[in-house]
């Protein structure tokens, strides 16, 4: 029974999340667009927290950070590519959200941090000026340094493994 509690709440969080984003959207002008994909992912950031369900985590961080970043880009921002730095931003607020807020469990993993990451550092990159080779040499460094890391922890817990005595 609880669970179907859980899940009646979750979808009137949801719905009345949809709801408000539309009915700021047909308000807000040419920011009704950005202003709904905001809105439908603070609504499944809202349904997360009651829930403590990473499957609503990750559509309401990426929604979210879709939203904002394509309001920023209407707003007129140009040092960056305002769309990519939300979208990755989103990602890395999944991570973020999962491992230092929810901690409901096992944290998911690492994986939104290589979407994230990449996103954001090439909606970052015009703050690199005119010589743009050095976006594609930077993330593959990263890469490298990332792939040299899980080697080196799982190598260790080998390691670990094998000196911990049979029972």
């Amino acid at each position: 029974m609880e669970q179907q509690r859980k899940g009646t709440v979750v979808g009137g969080i949801v719905l009345v999340g949809v709801g408000v984003a539309l009915l700021v959207g047909q308000f807000a002008g040419d920011s009704g667009g950005p202003l709904v994909l905001a809105g439908l992912g603070g609504g499944f950031l809202v349904a997360h927290g009651f829930t403590r369900t990473y499957g609503l985590l990750v559509p309401g961080g990426i929604l979210t950070g879709l939203g904002l970043g394509t309001l920023a880009e209407q707003t007129g921002v140009t040092a960056v590519e305002p769309v990519l730095v939300g979208l990755g931003a989103g990602f890395l607020a999944v991570w973020a959200i999962d491992t230092f807020i929810t901690r409901t469990g096992p944290p998911a993993g690492w994986w939104p941090l290589v979407p994230g990451g990449i996103v954001l550092f090439i909606g970052l990159a015009p703050l690199f000026g005119d010589d743009q080779r050095l976006v594609p040499l930077a993330i593959g460094l990263a890469f490298m340094a990332v792939g040299a890391v899980l080697v080196i922890r799982g190598m260790g817990k080998q390691r670990a493994d094998e000196q911990t005595p049979e029972e």
